[in-house]
Parts: C-alpha cells; structure tokens; sequence
C-alpha cells in the first residue's frame, strides 16, 4: 500500500529550504488526495466570480459615477490576478538563466492555456473587460457624452448591440470608426466564447463516446481484457441468452473503448439479432474505481480472460491481481449488497501447474479453466479418432446440443438405467450430487437417484425436455459377468478390424506446445508399449529435455511405454520435414506455438501452420503409401478452419479460439460444466468416442436409437449420437423411438468409460 502522506512530504519543499514556485505552481494544480477536489471546486468558484463580474459591470454602468466605475473595472480584475499570482508564487517571472522574459511569459501561457481548468474563461474575461475600457474612453474622449454612458456603449458594441453606432445620427465619423473597430473586437470575443463552449460540449461529449459513467445493469456477464477469443466467446453467450430473450454482456479491457466498439460492431448483426446488447467500458481490473464503474456487484458471472501479449506465467499471476482486486471490490461496494451465492469467475488459466493456486483464492467464486490443457488433450484424441473433432465442435458452444444440470423430483428413487429411458429430447450422462459439488459421469445402471440429484444431460435447451412418467423403452438388464463378456467380445472385434492394417506405433507433433510434458504423459498411457512420439521444432533439445524431464513440484514420470524422439527443424521448410520420412507415421500434428516468442499474431501463427499443413500433404503425395496416415492441424482463427478441410490439407482442424471461447461461455453460465469437461479430457476414465456400427449393429438392420442405446449399454457406455455414410452428425436425436435402418458406414458417437485404450495406437 502506498504511503500517501509520506508522498506529500516528500514532494513538498521544507519551511527553510530555497522556494521552489514552478513546483508550487504544479503542486496547485496536481494536488494528492483530497485537495484534488477541494481545488477543483475553488477553480470553479473562480471562474464563476469572474463570469459574474463580466456580466454585472455593464450593468452597474448606469448610476455610478464614472471614475469609480473605472477603478472597479480595472482594479478588481488586477486584484484578483494578483492574488492569484501571489498564490502561485509571482516571482518566476524573474529567474535567473540566458531565457528572456518574453520566453518565459510565452512559457508560463503556454503551461497555464495546459493545466489550469478555468485560463480560457479567464482569459476571456479580460479581453471583454479591456476592449470595454478602451473602447470606452476612446468615445469618452471624441464624443459629448459622460464616461458612464461611453462605457456602456462600448459594452453593448462588443456584443450586446453591433449597430449601437448608427443609433445616433449625429454621431461623427470619429466615433463610428471607434464603433466599427469596437465590433471587431466583439466579434473577436463572441468568437473566443463560442470556442470555449465549443470545446466544453465537445470535452462532455468524448467523455460520454470513452464511456466514463458507472454501468446501471444489473444480472449481466462481465468480461475482463480482450483477445481474439472474446467475441466469439460473447457470440456463444449471447446465444445461450436466446431463451431469456437476450441478455447484457459488459466488457472492461485496457484499450480504448472506440476501439472496443469498432471491432464489435462488425459482429453486432450477429450479437444484436440474438437480443444481446453489449457495453464497452475502458479501464483496468486492477484498480477499484473502475471495476465499480462497471458494476461489479450486480454481475451474475464474469469471465477473465488470459493476456495473450504476455508468457503464461505472467498472464497468470495477473489474473491472480484481477481476483483479488474483484475479492476487494465486492466486499467493499458502494451498494452494501451481498455477494450472491451463485456468482462464479470464470478464468482462463495459461499453465495447468498455476489452477490449483488460483481456485484456491476462493474456491467458492473461482473457476479455472485450463485452456491449453483442453485443446492439447483434444489433440491427442483427434490424432487417434479424426471424427472426434467435430463432435467436440458441435458439443462446445450453445449452437446444437449443451450439457445442463436439473434436479427432477419424479425421478428420485429410480436407478440410472431407468432414467436413461425416461427422456424423449435428451440424453442423460450422469448424476451431481448435491451439497458434494461432485458430477459422476456414465454412471453403473444400478445408480440410485438420490434426493436432491441433479441430472446431467445432452439437450438442445434447458426448457426443451421433460422426464417422463413411464419408461418409453424396456431395456434388457445386463449382469457383471454379462458386462464383462459383452467388453470382452467387443474389444476382440476392434482387434480383428485391424490385424489386416500395418501396425503403427509413431506420432510426430510438428511445432511446440506449453502443455507438451502433460501431452507425453497422457499418450504414455494410451499407447501401446513400443510407441514413438516425435517432436520436430526449432527450439534447442537441450531446453527440451531439460523442460520433459522435470514439473514445477516434482520430476515427471518416467515414460514405460513411449519413447520421445526429438529432431531440430524449420516446419516451413521442405528440406527439413523430408528428413523425417512423414509416411512412416500414424498421425501428424501440427502445432500454431512456435519457438519464436515474438510471433504472437494470430494470422502469422495461422499462416506458418497452413504452410506446413500444404508441405506435409506435398510431401505425402509423394509417397507409395499414406492411407493411414492422419494429419490434424491446428489453428487460431476459425474462419480458415473450413477452408483447410475442404482442400483436404488434414483429416481435422482444431480451432483454438473459437473451442476455448466457447468452453469459457459454457463454464460461465454453469460453472458444474467444467466439472464435465475435466473428466472427459482427463487421462483416464470417461471419453467420447466415435466407433463403428458394426461393433453392435448388424448391416442392414433395423433398430430404433432406444434400442442400439440398449446394446450399447452392455458395453459400459452410452450412446449419445450417429454419423451417417454421408458424413450427417447428429447427437441426441430428436425421436428416439422412430426404427432406423443402419449400414456398416454409420459410426456411432459414445461417453465411454474404458480403463484402457481399446483402439490400436495407429487408428
């Protein structure tokens, strides 16, 4: 905490040392603490004395005798400026030094004309006050008539009456010249006001555009910072405010609010026509003021996203700052209001190793979502499974299908196997408990509905299913032994459907990811003894041992089944990816982090891995053989996502942006969903998976998805959607009742739980 009052003291002078008037002058200008407004308040008194006098000496003209008249016009204003000058230390017009006086006064003008709120009106005032004096006595002196009464004219040709000169015909030429020359200067002075109030409503105005007034919303999203993940991120809120026929979506970010506004605005068709309205506040989290100024107390989520200018680190220990700022701000606001129980933070957490500090801060409000953890993890399952990634694309986000939480009283007491069967427009996935915070994914069928449970299940809205009263299916009842046959009997169908293909055991990742040591681990375990993961970047090898070998806490597990290889290289040349006979993989993926910490523009790493993506495809098209070989790629913008599939550069494309903003809006609106998401990109346990009909279905065959949910069910997993020969996608079909005829091309999409993997390493 700052010592403000040690900061005055040393600022300022002691009693006895040299005077110093410029620091004076500038202290009286910028003082600290409270003096701020008290001097505010006195400059505006100031100016109203002065407007005051500038319009009562006119009128005090009539009456008053001549001489005195003068004394006032001309001493109050020069007692005034002196007192004023006497204030701010008079004498700096005779420093020693080679500057004339003339530049010291064009100097002290200039600073004044910069810093003193009120030198315009000021200003103002003693021209008018001079040009009535002057004016004055000159038709005093060329004319018959009083002094009050030449004072009084002047007044009203410098503003009050321009054609004061022809009022009387026998006026010489003399005085009409003094007229012509005193509306001159009226004109001059009318001009000089017109400007101040010119530049006082414009001043208004810029305040009103940089929005400085406090946000009046209340049950909104806030957004802290800006990246390229913070419009789709609100395009994803937006939608899920679809059902509450819009919503307030707030962001402060450190970047001028114009600026905020102007790249909103090219998607406000997109945001406005879902009813979102969104408001732009310039600003720091970090500091109280202006996380009042956005109404932080009434928010119903905020979201604080990760600066991507900075290393993880550093964008995380900021985000610490943001929290505890936010902490502070809500104990302390204006309003006296509590905190509301269901307010959560959402935060994008840059290094896995930093979330447990960060939840616990309060773990009661945070929520870390760890985003490079999510996308790496997504990139190991769509190496193996391609067609995993654009389940994940339309399970993420609020576009098709969303996770939801609802406690259902109907349906207490029965098992989850009942339940499964219970919901036309749904597909429940599990169960959360209540008081425990806790989500068990695909649970047993013999899973009691406790009191108090919410379901969790794959919908299109939170308002667009219903429990029945009635089982809509009876399900055939599978024992222990029938589960373990059933597993058994499936996964030595996965091994005959491949015996036939050559067994690959290599993985080559083409660039550099925070997340790799996390990544090695989890293929570690995936993989099949014998397995090779190669790394090809221009990063040392040195520094990348050295980082695969250790974590912060602890030394990383020695691999048992996987064997890392690394290769030194420049993924944008030729030369250097031929080296690495590209056929002879299972998978290829490439990477958008480079080792190159200056390239932090998203359309530069988007360029670099499109590069590489049309290198590697040249290259394996050389090859004799390279069917099964898969190429993922990954990317920031998603608007190259479509065009790189439909070039056929790679089987899949993650983009990073988009998925990570739309994991951000999701655990924003329920924080219970990340609980979800951590389970399903953990290293074991639950996963979705896309696997073959034929595993369960007969080609040919007709079934209802009741039915093939049925079968498979003996295998431990739940059948949550289909994809077509034709390549359709549907999860959670909307009648689950309706017969379908299914070929040996469909694929079905799976929750699993599988302790091991039962897809062979090259798949």
């Amino acid at each position: 905490m700052v010592n403000f009052s040690l900061a005055r003291q040393i600022r300022r002078p002691k009693a006895k040392a040299a005077p110093n008037h410029g620091q004076n002058y500038a202290r009286s200008k910028y003082p600290l603490g409270d003096e701020s407004e008290e001097t505010n308040q006195r400059a505006q008194t100031n100016t109203a004395i002065w407007a005051c006098l500038s319009v009562l000496l006119p009128v005090l003209s009539v009456g008053i005798n001549a001489q005195v008249l003068v004394l006032l016009a001309v001493g109050i204003p020069i007692g005034l400026w002196l007192y004023r000058s006497n204030r701010i230390g008079f004498d700096y017009l005779d420093h020693g030094g080679d500057f004339t006086l003339s530049q010291r006064l064009a100097y002290r003008v200039d600073y004044s004309f910069s810093v003193v709120p009120y030198v315009k009106a000021v200003t103002l005032m003693i021209l008018t006050g001079a040009l009535i004096m002057s004016s004055g006595m000159a038709i005093y002196l060329t004319s018959d008539d009083s002094l009050a009464e030449s004072l009084w004219e002047a007044t009203a040709g410098v503003g009050l009456d321009w054609t004061f000169v022809g009022d009387d015909d026998s006026s010489s030429y003399r005085v009409r010249t003094i007229g012509v020359l005193t509306n001159i200067g009226g004109l001059v002075v009318t001009a000089l006001l017109l400007g101040i109030v010119s530049d006082a409503v414009s001043m208004y105005l810029d305040n009103l555009r940089k929005g400085s007034c406090r946000v009046v919303e209340n049950n909104f999203t806030l957004v802290i910072g800006w990246s390229s993940k913070t419009i789709p991120m609100i395009e994803q809120i937006a939608k899920a405010n679809i059902s509450e026929k819009g919503g307030v979506v707030v962001i402060l970010a450190e970047r001028p609010k114009e600026e905020i506004e102007v790249d909103i605005s090219a998607n406000e068709s997109k945001i406005g026509a879902l009813g979102t309205r969104v408001v732009c506040r310039a600003g720091s989290a970090l500091t109280l003021g202006d996380l009042r100024k956005v109404s932080v107390s009434n928010a119903r989520s905020i979201v604080v996203l990760a600066d991507p200018f900075v290393s993880e680190d550093q964008s995380d220990v900021r985000s610490i700052r943001i929290l505890l700022s936010i902490i502070s701000a809500l104990k302390s606001n204006e309003d006296q209001k509590p905190r509301p129980p269901s307010l959560k933070v959402t935060v994008e957490v840059s290094n896995s190793e930093n979330a447990p500090l960060i939840r616990s801060i309060d773990p009661s409000l945070i929520e870390p979502v760890i985003a490079n953890g999510v996308i790496g993890r997504l990139l190991v399952h769509t190496a193996r499974q391609p067609e995993v990634e654009s389940v994940w694309e339309t399970l993420l986000g609020f576009d098709d299908c969303e996770f939801y939480f609802q406690n259902w009283p109907e349906v207490e007491n029965l098992t989850f196997g009942e339940v499964l069967y219970r919901f036309r427009e749904a597909v429940p996935l599990g169960i959360r408990r209540e008081g425990k915070g806790s989500v068990i994914l695909n649970p047993t069928d013999d899973t009691l509905i406790e009191r108090g449970d919410e379901i969790l299940v794959l919908a299109e809205d939170d308002d667009s299913y219903l429990p029945e009263k009635l089982s809509l299916f009876e399900p055939d009842h599978y024992s222990e032994d029938d589960l373990n046959n059933s597993l058994t009997d499936i996964f030595q169908k996965k091994s005959k459907s491949m015996s036939m293909k050559p067994a690959r055991f290599k993985k080559l990742l083409i660039g550099w990811r925070r997340d790799i040591a996390n990544l090695v681990q989890v293929l570690d375990k995936l993989l099949l003894p014998g397995s090779e993961f190669h790394i090809l970047s221009d990063i040392p090898i040195e520094f990348r041992e050295g980082y695969l070998s250790r974590t912060r806490g602890g030394v990383v597990e020695p691999c048992s089944n996987l064997k890392v290889v690394h290769h030194i290289g420049d993924a944008k040349t030729r030369k250097d990816l031929e080296k690495l006979d590209l056929a002879s993989y299972s998978s290829i993926v490439v990477s958008t982090f480079s080792g190159d910490a200056q390239q932090i523009n998203v359309e530069d790493r988007d360029s670099q891995s499109i590069v590489t993506l049309l290198l590697v495809q040249e290259i394996l098209k050389t090859c004799p053989s390279t069917q099964d070989v898969v190429v993922v790629g990954e990317i920031q913008d998603p608007r190259s996502r479509r065009m790189i599939l439909d070039s056929g550069m790679a089987q899949a494309i993650i983009a990073t942006n988009d998925l990570i903003a739309k994991s951000l809006a999701m655990v924003s609106e329920d924080s219970h969903v990340n609980r979800v998401l951590e389970d399903l990109f953990n290293v074991s346990g639950n996963e979705i998976q896309v696997v073959d009909c034929s595993l369960y279905i007969k080609n040919g065959e007709v079934l209802s998805f009741f039915e093939v949910m049925n079968r498979v069910r003996s295998a431990r997993s739940i059948a949550i959607g289909y994809r077509r020969g034709n390549g359709e996608l549907k999860l959670n079909p909307e009648d689950k009742l309706v017969p379908l005829t299914w070929t040996k091309l469909d694929r079905l999409v799976t929750l699993s739980y599988m302790e091991q993997d039962f897809d062979s390493p090259e798949s």
